[in-house]
């Protein structure tokens, strides 16, 4: 298996959803330019702030002193502290701890949108998209009933059902409601982001690498363009543009996740495993439930030999995120060829045809290792 395919840092696999064609109509696509009450424009600077879609993660120190923090947090019926406490989870990647946070500040005020929107970028972080779909139309039914709309609610809500149509898969919607975003604020860059990394994830390359280029020259210099910039070149095996545009990227922030596990990823198909290692430490240090990373350091290992460890890492970032199509092909690669236990290996690739688009990379390579493992051709049909 090629080293690379362990980093789909942007690539959004989604998860399996029960929501229906019906919940996803009923929520509202329409251009914003047609709400004649959105005018002077919010200023959505305030909503990246809000996504924190820029500022770097806590870093170790910070993190005790917000666990300390959540520790002592007294026990409050004021939806405004629990949003608080939920957005301290938040960073601290303690999610079904906010979940349960934001639930009982809904319970507390049924009407606080902020709460809702919350939850639902919350639900997105735990892959629940149909529990999305379900907070996402409350909002809007809220907004249909009210006599005047915030615009940075209003902001938040339409961001929150792009990221929410791409988690489901629906990249048409998707894009239709991040492009009406940019032409609102061309300056919105996490909307040009979501709508590069869209892209990417049909393979549609050349049309992301314009979307990004087009946000570089209307807001400047961002480390999230430059972290896509990198998995783009690495795609096309343009290893050095790759790693200058992860240094950009952590010159930039460096404390930028994707960009620690991006120029990782370069660097172990440089064989320079030890640069890589530190890297991706450095990223779990920052965010532990970093599964690429996970999956990184499991092929690392298994491209040192040492299996044990190989396994470990990969279980567990299967474990921790069952979902996840990159790990779960891996942990079969590791089972066929280092652990000669071929009916686990079938049973994973089997799961990853069955879950991946038919004619995703992952999908093929699962496909050729089923052909190839003798005696159990016949396993897939």
């Amino acid at each position: 298996m090629r080293l690379k395919q362990a980093f789909m840092i942007w690539i959004l696999y989604g998860c399996s959803t029960t929501a229906t064609k019906e919940q996803n109509d009923k929520l509202d696509i329409s251009p914003i330019s047609e709400n004649k009450d959105l005018k002077p424009k919010v200023d959505t600077q305030s909503i990246i702030d809000w996504k924190e879609f820029f500022r770097p993660l806590p870093t170790e120190k910070e993190r005790s002193i917000l666990a300390k923090k959540l520790s002592v947090w007294p026990d409050t019926a004021k939806p405004g502290d629990l949003i608080n406490k939920a957005r301290m989870e938040v960073a601290l990647s303690q999610y079904k701890n906010a979940e349960t946070s934001l639930r009982q500040a809904v319970r507390l005020d049924s009407k606080s949108i902020e709460a809702k929107l919350d939850l639902v970028s919350v639900f997105l972080r735990l892959k629940d998209t149909p529990s999305a779909f379900e907070f996402l139309t409350m909002v809007r039914d809220q907004f249909a009933l009210a006599n005047e709309v915030k615009k940075s609610e209003l902001i938040k809500y339409r961001y929150l059902l792009a990221q929410t149509y791409l988690s489901s898969q629906d990249h048409e919607r998707a894009h239709r409601v991040l492009s009406d975003l940019i032409g609102y604020d061309k300056s919105f860059a996490p909307a040009y982001i979501a709508l590069a990394e869209s892209y990417m994830a049909q393979g549609k390359n050349e049309t992301a690498e314009f979307v990004i280029g087009r946000g570089l020259d209307r807001i400047g210099d961002t480390a999230a363009f430059y972290a896509l910039k990198g998995v783009l070149a690495d795609r096309t095996g343009q290893l050095d543009e790759g790693l200058l545009a992860f240094d950009k990227a952590l010159e930039l922030t460096p404390n930028f996740v994707p960009a620690l596990i991006g120029r990782a990823a370069i660097n172990a198909q440089r064989l320079d495993y030890t640069a890589a290692e530190a890297d991706l430490g450095h990223a779990l240090s920052l965010k532990p439930d970093a599964i690429e990373a996970l999956i990184a350091i499991g092929i690392i290992h298994r491209k040192k030999g040492n299996i044990t460890a190989a396994k470990a890492a990969l279980t567990r970032a299967l474990d921790e995120s069952p979902e996840n199509l990159t790990a779960r092909y891996n942990l079969a690669v590791l089972y066929a060829d280092e652990l000669s236990r071929p009916e686990e290996a079938v049973r994973l690739f089997n799961e990853v045809v069955q879950s991946a688009r038919e004619d995703s990379e992952l999908s093929q390579l699962s496909r050729s290792y089923i052909g190839e493992l003798k005696g159990y051709e016949s396993s897939y049909q």
